[in-house]
């Protein structure tokens, strides 16, 4: 007896949750996730974008509904008011234009205008990782990785883990 929306907003939920379950390796997150606190909300954000992509591209009705579970969350958050680029969550900001470039989706509506103000700075410094994003989006460890560059590429420190991850890369 629920509103199709209010139906479509449960089983969005509902989907995230199933989505991580299935396609989060818990293992390669711990070895991944950096340790400053912006950047991890940033990793975390944009690793949930990840499964829910997987999960949107290969599921039509499963993406009908996660869009109206991001698009219900956006309005409780009231991000349709968000009219200065400071005041917009970077990593649900990041994690929408992840979403958008894995599954060619839109932000919704709600959070559409918060998207758009953050849109010209990032597109300059970081279309090519989000595009990278796209490619790798199935191996959980190579994304991470293309997540981190991102980080490095918009100067968010990544916290103690860094210099781990640097000499990583050097070898």
């Amino acid at each position: 007896e629920m509103p199709e929306n209010e139906v479509a907003v449960t089983r969005g939920s509902a989907d995230a949750l199933a989505l991580r379950i299935r396609h989060h390796d818990d293992r390669v997150h711990k070895r991944e996730v950096p340790t400053g606190d912006a950047a991890r909300g940033i990793f975390e954000a944009v690793e949930q974008a990840r499964v829910e992509a997987l999960g949107a591209k290969r599921m039509s009705g499963c993406a009908l509904n996660l869009s109206a579970a991001l698009n219900e969350r956006a309005r409780e958050r009231g991000y349709a008011r968000i009219r200065k680029r400071e005041d917009a969550p970077l990593a649900e900001v990041l994690s929408l234009l992840a979403r958008e470039a894995m599954t060619g989706q839109v932000p919704p509506p709600q959070a559409r205008s918060m998207v758009d103000l953050w849109r010209p700075f990032l597109d300059e410094r970081v279309r090519s990782d989000l595009i990278q994003l796209a490619k790798v989006m199935d191996i959980q460890s190579d994304y991470a990785r293309v997540v981190r560059k991102l980080l490095t590429d918009l100067e968010v420190d990544l916290g103690a883990e860094q210099r781990r991850h640097r000499g990583d890369q050097e070898r």
